[in-house]
């Protein structure tokens, strides 16, 4: 009896240390090898509006509040929405978010109502690009010759928004 304490702990020791144990499922990024931003959000395809959002001073001092002046413009012309909606059609390059600041936002909208937000930054090198946000993932599309060229154009005739104009 005296010996039977110590073998019963001995024994309950014994069996814990090889109960399995639960391991966290690892967070697995989507596969983007044959991805495209169309792909990973075929609802965009409906977009029949956008608002294009050119921020002032997007490379200042000031990180945590540049996106607040800006400049938009409207529009529903087909080619717009055309050219912008086959730069989400091409391969995704990159879901590890970087640290690079956005130019400015497009509002893709369907009906006056937002489908997604796509930021772009036009400067060369690694913070070239577009790209949204879903679940959680950042997805990043290069930004073409054309597109660039088109927000370029856009910026121009971009103006100040008068209060109510534009939803945040």
């Amino acid at each position: 009896m005296k010996w039977s304490l110590p073998f019963l702990l001995i024994v309950l020791l014994v069996g814990c240390a090889d109960a399995p144990q639960q391991k966290e499922a690892p967070v697995t990024q989507p596969d983007i090898r044959v991805q495209t931003g169309l792909g990973v959000f075929p609802a965009l395809r409906e977009t029949d509006s956008v608002q294009v959002l050119f921020y002032k001073n997007p490379f200042g001092t000031d990180s945590l509040r540049y996106y607040r002046f800006f400049t938009y413009l409207p529009t529903n012309e087909t080619a717009v929405l055309d050219l912008i909606k086959a730069a989400l059609d091409t391969a995704v390059v990159g879901m590890e978010q970087k640290k690079c600041r956005s130019e400015g936002k497009i509002y893709l909208l369907q009906k006056g109502e937002i489908l997604k937000t796509v930021y772009f930054n036009l400067r060369p090198g690694s913070c070239n690009h577009l790209y949204f946000i879903k679940d959680g993932v950042f997805y990043y599309l290069p930004v073409s010759a054309e597109l660039e060229t088109l927000l370029l154009q856009l910026k121009k005739q971009a103006r100040e928004p008068r209060a109510g104009e534009v939803e945040e």
